[in-house]
């Protein structure tokens, strides 16, 4: 039974906030792969391929290559490429003829390709070229000139010379590998267009050639670098899709960059986990998961980038390492986590100290240090990378942040120093004004107020006549929105300072707005409760913002936060919403709004995916306390409130995958809300997390409390189905059996996500599956037998005829089993593999097929139900033994070549990684290739391969005998009668009475017989009728028989010979009769005209 199974290169573009991206994965040549027919199929008299050798003249006369010319050849094809070089270098100093000549020029161009000389390879081709442009081989040449070019990174040579290749219309052998080529050389050269144009041509022309991937491939980089993302996608998509191993995890990348550099991070991600479980040791995989952390990142999951950065940082080397530890740093620095990003930072610079990332890394560490509070450190490191040689990208941002620390110190003057040297050592940075903001703040600190007016005033964009700011910055870099407004007030400061109280009052006037009174703030306040309560959250932010800055503890303030943080969580802005949320919790610990707004934040954490967030927050409504560090005097909380928290709780842990800390806040869900509307799926949850604990058993007896408890609702077919998958997989097959035949009697369910849908196809297979398990195998046949009447179109039918197949087998029915399975074979005969379930079944119902055919001795049939397999699954793990049935059904057939060369295929082929051949296969395969052997009368081959087989069995393996008779034969083959006879004689003794014996002694016969030895060859032959019960061999040794009678000139005796193996009706309807029958007539004959 074969129920195997189970049931049921990169460049760095920073932005500000040091965002990096890998570069375009290359399309690198091959060396290896440079000129490789050219060896391959290197004929005797030439360097080139058949059709282009020197040796082979056109017309019927051939050109008679000169001896040294032929020496030269002759050292190319046994790859001694130097002493060929040599010899075809004399050779041209010979003055040879123009055709010899140009041969030879040819082969020392070649040899120079595959000496690995390719500048030398380059020069002998263009000089072949120059001297025969129209000699035949000179199309080829000019392949050869663009592959050396492309491969000594001359792009202009390559292109030309590939160009001139193409631009002849014939045929030729590597057309393919031109076009594919120059689409490569074009997109390096930044020709995309005629890039896309060349991969385009080449997989029109060549839609399967082997390149024809690796065009597609171009493809989706031209279309990239042009622009068109949407067609850039599908194109690598579409390469995915088609599980190249070579390229799908390239495409997969590129997808995913293509996406990532459109801003849709989330399908980037999505691309990138698809390459991470499809190909998880893909050469890209460090790249990958480098990558898929920088978008998950911009998705704002950091905590989901870490598992991925830390192994790279940790074990990667350059230039992965310092690139991963800089960008899971700056993620900790955003997450406030800046010990943690300092120490990850330090490792780095240490263990890279010459990388091109050291500067970042080394900012990185600056600020992490900053926020720290260790000023003085974080000085010392921006002033390092600011004086950094030759300057870095970073330094302008460094020298900027330590005049700020400066400022910060009140080191005032350091800061004017280090701001007023900016411009001079960074004249193009667009951080030139914000530098000089930096430097007022000094200059005010110092008393020098009006020179800071001086700065401030243009920097804000004011006019000399105090109007308001516009939006045009002075040069050198546009100011942010934050450092702009605090410009404002540093220059509201400096114009107090410079003693111009009228112009700070007017611009605060400005800033402010007209009416700023307390009744206004109250008004604001109201204004946002309103839109709040209507649903227009985005707009109710300003006016709750407004009031609460005017009246941060006013009458109304908790509810005002309160109404902020449940605004801002409605617009998505869920981090400002917990900042307000636990600026209320400070404020306002007893505030009655605050378990509900927490509520309220808490799940649309979760309905976001922040479910760690979500997690803490229904922790706090159900410790009732304001903050983890609240009062253990916690306040009362509404029961409706503490449910909904529970519940929360639990499908937050779960979706942490803490399926254990889950399943009590679950079950007090349930005791103090079972009659709640979402109790029924609270306890289907329950049921599942106990499952995913581990806690088997308390899972099933959770689904059946489901059903007990909630017979109507619609999670009740869910729980039976989850209950009897559960009761299979744990070791009790008959229970959930039981439950599957009580779900089919239930009758059709109401239609629905939950819904089983009656007697379904999947319900029967189910249920025929846990039926098998419990080797109840009649009523597992009856349920396939119905699933096969009630849904004969359904995927899972394979399953079913599968088993029902196997169970026909297993009775000794074979050809029962090739009326089941022959529906399942000929729907797809010829076609493409199908997908999904059928994947599954499929091969192993076409193994099944190939061997009751083989068992039936229909080879023919046999051979093409292995070849199909073979065909649309080759990688299966019934493929290896499916192509020995093929290759024995070839043997059978009289196809000896065809079976010697598979077997021998067989036995050069390792096992498939994953999929151990069955016992005895592999030594099976040798013995049959050993018969392969003799079929094609190879016998020194098979002499040996049976004797090194032999030796490695035991002396009790029956299989010897086997081996002596094959030695047997091939040693009568090799002309060695004695010995064969003596193998032979070892067969007898080893397999008394058996038909292995009769044949042996059969062939001791033939030994004599090729002796001329007919009296003992008659003798043999006379044994095998007289001591065996072997219908087939007494037939042929009775045949043979009269054959020596005839070699005797005993014409009597043979035709009574066959005259008896005629009329035998055992041998009516073997061959050997029909010849004896022949032979007869012709003995009669010659008996008869005796005197």
């Amino acid at each position: 039974m074969i129920r195997s199974l189970s049931h049921p290169g990169w460049k760095a573009s920073r932005t500000r906030r040091g965002r990096f991206r890998p570069a375009s994965l290359p399309i690198r040549p091959c060396a290896a792969f440079l000129g490789l027919a050219l060896i391959c199929l290197l004929p005797a008299g030439g360097v080139a391929s058949a059709q282009e050798s020197p040796s082979r003249p056109s017309g019927a006369a051939r050109r008679q290559i000169p001896d040294d010319l032929a020496l030269a050849h002759g050292l190319f094809r046994q790859r001694k490429f130097d002493l060929a070089a040599e010899e075809y270098e004399k050779f041209l100093g010979t003055g040879p003829s123009r055709a010899d000549a140009d041969d030879a020029r040819f082969g020392l161009a070649s040899a120079r390709l595959f000496q690995g000389r390719y500048k030398e390879a380059r020069r002998a081709f263009r000089d072949f070229l120059d001297k025969a442009p129209d000699h035949p081989r000179a199309r080829t040449a000019w392949y050869r000139l663009g592959e050396l070019g492309y491969m000594l990174g001359d792009l202009d040579a390559a292109r030309a010379a590939l160009e001139s290749f193409v631009a002849d219309p014939a045929k030729h052998a590597n057309l393919e590998t031109a076009w594919t080529y120059l689409g490569d050389v074009r997109l390096g050269l930044g020709d995309l267009r005629a890039a896309r144009d060349a991969y385009e041509r080449s997989l029109a022309l060549f839609p399967n050639g082997p390149l024809a991937d690796r065009a597609r491939y171009g493809i989706g980089r031209a279309l990239s670098d042009l622009g068109e993302t949407d067609a850039a996608v599908k194109a690598f998509a579409e390469l995915a899709a088609r599980k190249n191993d070579d390229w799908s995890d390239r495409a997969y990348f590129q997808m995913a960059r293509v996406q990532a550099a459109a801003g849709r991070h989330a399908e980037a991600v999505k691309s990138l986990e698809d390459l991470a479980r499809r190909a998880p040791r893909s050469s890209l995989k460090h790249e990958a998961d480098l990558l898929r952390a920088e978008e998950l990142i911009q998705l704002g999951r950091g905590p989901e980038a870490d598992p991925l950065l830390r192994p790279l940082a940790a074990e990667a080397g350059e230039p992965l390492a310092p690139r991963a530890a800089l960008v899971l740093a700056t993620s900790l620095l955003g997450r406030e986590e800046a010990d943690a990003a300092r120490r990850l930072l330090d490792a780095a610079v240490e263990k890279f100290p010459r990388s091109p990332l050291a500067p970042a890394l080394i900012f990185r560490s600056g600020e992490a240090l900053a926020k720290q509070g260790k000023v003085d450190e974080a000085r010392r490191r921006f002033a390092k990378v600011a004086d950094w040689t030759p300057p870095d990208e970073w330094s302008d941002d460094a020298l900027s942040r330590a005049a700020r620390l400066a400022v910060e110190a009140r080191d005032h003057d350091e800061a004017i120093r280090l701001a007023r040297s900016f411009s001079d050592r960074f004249a193009d940075s667009p951080l030139t004004n914000e530098v000089m903001v930096t430097e007022s703040r000094a200059l005010i600190e110092t008393g020098r107020a009006s020179e800071a007016v001086k700065i401030l005033e243009p920097l804000v964009g004011l006019d000399g006549d105090g109007s308001l700011p516009k939006d045009t910055p002075a040069a050198g870099g546009r100011l942010s929105p934050a450092t702009a407004a605090a410009a404002r007030f540093d220059l509201v400061r400096a114009y107090r300072e410079a003693k111009h109280p009228e112009k700070a009052s007017a611009l605060l006037g400005k800033m402010a707005g007209a009416g700023a009174t307390p009744l206004a703030a109250e008004a604001q306040f109201l204004v946002g409760q309103d839109l709040a309560e209507k649903g227009r959250h985005a707009e109710a932010i300003g006016p709750l913002m407004a009031y609460l800055q005017a009246n941060p503890r006013g009458d109304v303030a908790d509810a005002a936060l309160a109404q902020l943080a449940a605004a801002q969580a409605s617009t998505g802005k869920l981090d400002d919403a917990e900042k307000s949320l636990a600026d209320l919790a400070t404020r306002f610990p007893r505030s009655k709004g605050l378990a509900p707004t927490r509520l309220r934040i808490a799940e649309a954490d979760a309905d976001a995916g922040r479910d760690a967030h979500a997690a803490d927050l229904f922790r706090l409504i159900l410790s009732g306390k304001a903050s983890e560090a609240g009062p253990n005097s916690p306040q009362e909380v509404d029961p409706a409130i503490l449910g909904r928290a529970r519940l929360g709780l639990a499908r937050a842990l779960w979706k942490l995958d803490r399926p254990a800390e889950a399943a009590p806040f679950f079950a007090d869900y349930l005791k103090g809300s079972a009659k709640d509307a979402a109790a029924p799926a609270a306890a289907l949850d329950l049921a599942a997390v106990l499952a995913a604990s581990g806690r088997t058993q308390d899972a099933i007896e959770a689904y059946r409390s489901l059903a007990d408890a909630y017979p109507q609702s619609p999670q009740r077919p869910r729980a039976d189905l989850a209950r009897a998958r559960l009761l299979v997989s744990s070791g009790h097959p008959k229970e959930g059996a039981e439950v599957y035949a009580a779900i089919l009697a239930a009758g059709p369910r109401p239609s629905g996500p939950d819904a089983t849908g009656g007697a379904s196809a999947d319900l029967l297979a189910e249920l025929g599956w846990a039926l098998i398990e419990a080797r109840q195998s009649q009523e597992a046949d009856a349920a396939f037998e119905r699933l096969l009447k009630e849904h004969p179109t359904s995927p899972r039918a394979l399953e079913a005829r599968f088993n029902l197949a196997e169970s026909a087998s297993e009775a000794g029915q074979p050809r029962r089993v090739l009326e089941i399975l022959e529906p399942a074979t000929a729907a797809k005969a010829g076609g493409t593999a199908p997908s999904g379930a059928a994947d599954r079944f499929l091969p192993l119902i076409l193994y099944r097929k190939a061997r009751t055919q083989a068992e039936l001795d229909d080879w023919a049939g046999a051979s093409a139900t292995a070849e199909r397999l073979n065909r649309e699954y080759p990688s299966h793990p019934r493929a290896r033994e499916a192509r020995f049935l093929g290759a024995e059904a070839a043997l059978r057939l009289g196809r000896a070549e065809a079976a010697e060369a598979e077997f021998a295929a067989l036995e050069a082929q390792p096992e498939a990684k994953g999929a151990a051949d069955p016992d005895g296969l592999s030594r099976l395969i040798r013995e049959r290739h050993v018969q392969s052997l003799l079929g094609v009368k190879r016998w020194k081959d098979a002499l040996d391969r049976a004797e090194a087989l032999k030796k490695e069995l035991p002396a009790t393996d029956p299989a010897l005998a086997d081996l002596d008779l094959a030695r047997g034969r091939a040693l009568l083959g090799l002309g060695r009668p004695d010995d064969a006879r003596n193998a032979f004689q070892a067969v007898i003794a080893a397999r008394k009475g058996s038909e292995l014996a009769a044949q042996a002694l059969l062939l001791r016969g033939e030994t004599y017989f090729h002796q001329d030895r007919f009296r003992e060859a008659l003798a043999e032959y006379l044994k095998v009728d007289a001591l065996y019960d072997a219908p087939r061999w007494e037939a042929a040794a009775l045949l043979e028989a009269g054959k020596v009678y005839e070699r005797l000139q005993q014409w009597a005796d043979a035709a009574e010979t066959y005259d008896r193996l005629c009329k035998d009706a055992r041998f009516r309807d073997d061959p050997h009769a029909s010849e004896a029958k022949a032979r007869l007539e012709a003995a009669r004959r010659r008996g008869a005209s005796r005197p």
